[in-house]
């Protein structure tokens, strides 16, 4: 199997998720290198003590290998999620470290507006439903799965009842007809 670092064209971030765990799979380095100048701004912004700010931005990596799946991703970039956990690792040190002088920014607002460089870049790569699913989560304090969940197509959900009401039309009319051919 060819590793995604090896491809001609770059491996998309769901192909690299998917394959992460693989034996021998370079996912991981692949991802740290096209996410990892995005991660690093936001995480500045939001951890002033830089020793904290590189364990939060080794613990979304171990995070990603161990946790991330393609289910978790809701379109094409695994950046939603890391910044989501980066957030969520960056509360916990926090909570650990709750007297010392590096808690996370109590405006998280002002990590997104004061963003730079590669955050603003990256972030503007994003598909609108990804930056809803970032802004849900650093933001307005949700967590992944919850965004997730709030940024689903209305299309989608519209199509899911339609199917499930012509799921109960087709059972009342097997229903009647049965009831036709019995009475």
């Amino acid at each position: 199997m060819e590793h995604p670092a090896s491809a001609r064209t770059p491996a998309s971030d769901q192909h690299l998720v998917a394959s992460l765990r693989d034996p021998g799979s370079d996912a991981l380095v692949v991802l740290l290198r096209r996410h990892a100048d995005a991660l690093h701004d936001y995480i500045s912004t939001t951890v002033a003590d830089a020793a904290v700010a590189e364990d939060v931005f080794m613990r979304v990596f171990v995070r990603a290998w161990s946790e991330l799946t393609p289910r978790r991703m809701p379109e094409e970039s695994a950046l939603p999620w890391m910044l989501a956990t980066a957030r969520n690792a960056a509360l916990e040190s926090a909570r650990v470290r709750e007297r010392e002088s590096a808690p996370v920014t109590s405006d998280p607002r002002r990590a997104l507006d004061g963003r730079s460089g590669a955050l603003r870049v990256a972030l503007a790569k994003l598909t609108e439903r990804e930056q809803r699913i970032v802004e849900l989560c650093l933001v307005e304090d949700r967590t992944y799965r919850q965004a997730v969940r709030l940024t689903r197509s209305r299309k989608r959900r519209g199509l899911r009842t339609l199917l499930v009401r012509q799921r109960e039309w087709s059972r009342a009319a097997v229903a009647t007809l049965r009831g036709n051919a019995n009475g």
